[in-house]
C-alpha cells in the first residue's frame, strides 16, 4: 500500500503542470523512491549523461575542418551572432562575429552597437540600438536547439548541445532550466523503457540542480 501511495504521488507531480511541481525536490525524491521500489531497493551505477564543468571560453574552429559548414551541427561551427534590424532597414538579419558580452539590458536609443560582419571581419560597423529588433546570441541558439531536440526526444543530440553550452557559456540565462527539462523528460522516457538505473541517476542530478 505504501508503495502504491508513493507511485501515485509521483504521477501527480508529473501530470500537475500548473504550478510546475515537477521541478521541486519533493517530486524528484518521490520519483527516486519509485525507482528504488522498482529496483528492489538496490540501485547502483550511473546514468548515461553527466554534464561537464565549465572549461573556459569557446574556441573558433578553423574553416579547413569542414567544407560544408551548413551541414554541421551548430555546436561544431564557429560561433556567430545574428543582428535583426527594424523595418526601416528592411528587417535585415546580419550574421556577425560574436559581439561583446554582456549586452546592455536597457541601451540608450542613441547608443550604438559595434560589430564586424562574419564575412568581413576586418571592418567595423556601428548600428544605433533604436534600429535593432533583436540580437540573437550564439549560446541562445544552442539552447533553443537543445530544447527543440529534447521535445522531439532526440536526447543524445540535445545532450551534446547542452554540454557545449555548459562548457563554454555556463552563465547563460535559461541554461539550467533547459538542463533540468532535459533531465526530467529523459528520465520519464527512460522510466517507460524500464531503464531504472538511468532514471535514478538523472533524477539525482536534477535534485542537485534544484535543491
Amino acid at each position: 500500500m505504501e508503495r502504491l501511495f508513493v507511485f501515485v504521488q509521483a504521477m501527480i507531480c508529473l501530470t500537475d503542470r500548473g504550478n510546475h511541481p515537477r521541478r521541486s525536490a519533493h517530486c524528484v525524491w518521490l520519483w527516486a523512491a519509485v525507482m528504488a521500489i522498482a529496483c528492489g531497493g538496490a540501485i547502483v551505477g550511473s546514468g548515461r549523461y553527466a554534464f561537464a564543468q565549465p572549461a573556459g571560453e569557446a574556441v573558433a574552429i578553423d574553416d579547413e575542418e569542414a567544407e560544408a559548414e551548413d551541414t554541421r551541427p551548430l555546436y561544431q561551427r564557429e560561433p556567430f551572432d545574428l543582428i535583426k534590424l527594424d523595418e526601416a532597414n528592411a528587417g535585415e538579419v546580419i550574421k556577425v562575429v560574436p559581439v561583446k558580452r554582456p549586452l546592455p539590458k536597457n541601451p540608450s536609443p542613441t547608443a550604438t552597437l559595434e560589430f564586424s560582419r562574419f564575412d568581413q571581419r576586418n571592418r567595423k560597423y556601428q548600428v544605433p540600438w533604436r534600429n535593432i529588433v533583436e540580437v540573437k546570441l550564439f549560446e541562445s541558439m544552442l539552447v533553443e536547439e537543445a530544447q527543440r531536440l529534447t521535445n522531439e526526444k532526440q536526447y543524445d543530440e540535445a545532450y551534446r548541445f547542452l554540454e557545449h553550452v555548459m562548457n563554454y557559456y555556463p552563465q547563460h540565462p535559461g541554461l539550467q532550466e533547459a538542463v533540468n527539462e532535459f533531465l526530467l523528460n529523459n528520465a520519464v522516457e527512460a522510466f517507460r523503457q524500464k531503464k531504472y538505473i538511468e532514471v535514478f541517476s538523472m533524477l539525482e542530478e536534477l535534485h542537485q540542480n534544484s535543491p
